[in-house]
């Protein structure tokens, strides 16, 4: 056996290499890169009963009553669509269309749910004056320059609740768009506004013209097709593309995966340039054959992070694919999954390879080394290749029929692929000092993946309250859920550590009735008793640790179950 082992070893270099993900077959990888519009609409789907379930438990401490078999109803629905040939888009046609009707009911069932507790709350909160209710449904806390889905009548001054003055200008489309104070997770913020005192004016215009975006942190230089020639780091005196490359650049990727990709060199059309103090950017037209795509890029006060809000109408049998070479040197990347993240080698292909590329990422990728690193962030692409010199994300896997005999005289087209309402969709990309922690990868990206509620209210009388359910959270902690347990009416908490590192935390419930915490598991099915002071209690995580907690009125909770 010791020389069949040595001579193994010789020739290890051969041999099949196991790095915890195995796709060992191309026509598998379509699974994660086809029905965008499926994707998308459970992705939507999955949020707002999120927000639902946590507006709902908040209402439900003023009277509410909690639509616990609504929303039950709703997710057994929503998780029949995930039955693994139709999230996949492996379907035949009949059952694409059919879960793409399902699914835009179930967001618009989903969203009245929501409004409905967002409504009661909104009755509840008392407002010194006219202003905004902000409400974040994010498990992390969220501040700086957010667009929101406002078009009143906004001019005068606006200021938070300490009078301090609320930057903001409103958006071409009559969306405002505010650079935000500090919102804890699952948390409400008023801002008010000062009537007949108009807003300051002292702050820096962003730069958007001919073809350049700048702020203070970063300069972007674009050539005539769209692409980013320079992508340059004020700050640290950095250069993000390398030498005689470009990023930005879209690549058709036949699926005979032989024949290579073929850049799309036609020039881009630039206008709808918008010039502000809190963002600015513009509008660029590419075509390619029977294909378009538009993008509104742009760029904010106080980030280097740079957006690419994009509707693609891509008509071809191949994919379509957007390329950010690299210079950084490392030999792995890091990429997020549902709970947690994990790496993925870097460098060229062996034929031995168990992963071929691209594999499946959830919000995010990311290339850094100890002392800088870039990222790619998105919502509901789910394709991306870290193994060639960059990071690439596959923007559509393009109209290829099924190879089943039965489909061979089926139409076919962005209905039956599963396409259809995911053409607008949103990526980004991030350069940062340091790694993916220090550089708050993980933080950008659950922001960029949740929509703040926004609702103008008058000043009205209401029930003092805390704006904050929970508050002593660090920002590697994600408050991931609030909802009401499965049986009975006690508060389910759900949470997880997101940078694989030992935590302590002092969790606080605030403005809540004295309440019994227990230590749960994720089906809710054991319950130990833990010990509280005055509504606090200490955490402990392991690395990526998920904690379900169960909270219970003490007037109503099991004093057995101690």
């Amino acid at each position: 056996m010791y020389d069949y082992i040595q001579e193994q070893v010789k020739v290890k270099d051969n041999f099949a290499e196991y790095n915890q993900s195995i796709l060992p077959r191309r026509w598998i990888q379509r699974t994660f890169m086809m029905a965008n519009g499926i994707k998308m609409k459970n992705r939507k789907a999955e949020q707002l009963l999120r927000e639902a379930e946590a507006l709902s438990v908040w209402a439900s401490q003023s009277g509410y009553t909690y639509p616990k078999e609504q929303l039950t109803n709703l997710w057994k629905e929503l998780l029949l669509y995930h039955f693994h040939d139709i999230i996949t888009g492996m379907a035949v046609p009949e059952v694409m269309i059919k879960t793409n009707e399902s699914l835009s009911r179930i967001n618009e069932q989903v969203e009245k749910l929501r409004n409905d507790a967002w409504e009661h709350l909104e009755k509840q909160i008392p407002m010194e004056k006219e202003g905004l209710l902000v409400f974040n449904p994010s498990g992390i806390t969220q501040n700086g320059v957010i667009s929101l889905g406002y078009t009143g009548n906004a001019k005068w001054k606006l200021i938070d609740e300490k009078q301090q003055e609320v930057a903001y200008e409103v958006l071409n489309q009559g969306q405002i768009i505010i650079d935000i104070p500090e919102i804890q997770p699952m948390s409400f913020a008023k801002l008010y506004w000062v009537i007949g005192e108009k807003p300051s004016s002292n702050q820096k215009e962003i730069i958007a013209s001919k073809k350049v975006l700048e702020n203070d942190l970063v300069k972007v230089t674009f050539n005539a097709l769209g692409e980013i020639t320079s992508y340059y780091d004020k700050e640290f005196q950095k250069e993000m593309v390398p030498t005689g490359k470009v990023q930005n650049q879209m690549l058709v990727r036949p699926h005979e995966n032989e024949k290579g990709p073929i850049v799309i060199n036609s020039k881009a059309s630039f206008k709808n340039y918008q010039k502000g103090k809190l963002s600015s950017g513009f509008a660029i037209n590419r075509t390619y054959e029977k294909s378009a795509i538009q993008q509104f890029i742009s760029l904010k006060k106080g980030s280097k992070l740079l957006t690419f809000e994009t509707e693609l109408d891509w008509n071809e049998i191949d994919r379509l694919e957007v390329d950010f070479p690299l210079s950084i040197k490392t030999d792995t990347a890091n990429h997020g999954i549902q709970w947690g993240y994990m790496p993925v080698g870097r460098g060229k292909f062996l034929e031995t390879d168990s992963l071929e590329m691209p594999t499946c990422v959830h919000q995010w990728a990311d290339v850094s080394d100890n002392n800088y690193g870039f990222a790619m962030i998105d919502n509901t692409r789910y394709g991306y290749n870290l193994k060639e010199g960059g990071i690439r994300l596959v923007m559509s896997y393009g109209q290829r029929k099924h190879s089943y005999a039965e489909l061979e005289n089926v139409a076919w087209g962005k209905d039956a692929s599963g396409d259809l309402g995911g053409e607008h969709f949103s990526y980004a990309v991030l350069p940062h000092q340091g790694n993916l922690k220090e550089g708050k990868v993980i933080q950008t990206a659950k922001t960029f993946n949740t929509n703040l509620l926004l609702q103008p209210m008058k000043k009205q009388q209401g029930k003092e309250a805390s704006n904050t359910f929970i508050t002593g959270l660090p920002e590697n902690i994600v408050l991931q859920t609030i909802k009401q347990s499965e049986e009975g009416e006690d508060i389910v908490i759900r949470l997880y550590e997101t940078s694989q590192k030992a935590t302590v935390c002092q969790l606080k419930i605030n403005g809540q009735q004295p309440m019994d915490m227990f230590a749960s598991n994720m089906n809710e099915g054991e319950r130990f008793a833990q010990v509280m002071k005055e509504n606090s209690y200490s955490l402990t995580f392991a690395p990526f640790e998920i904690k379900t907690i169960i909270l219970s009125p003490q007037s109503k909770s099991d004093k057995s179950l101690e």
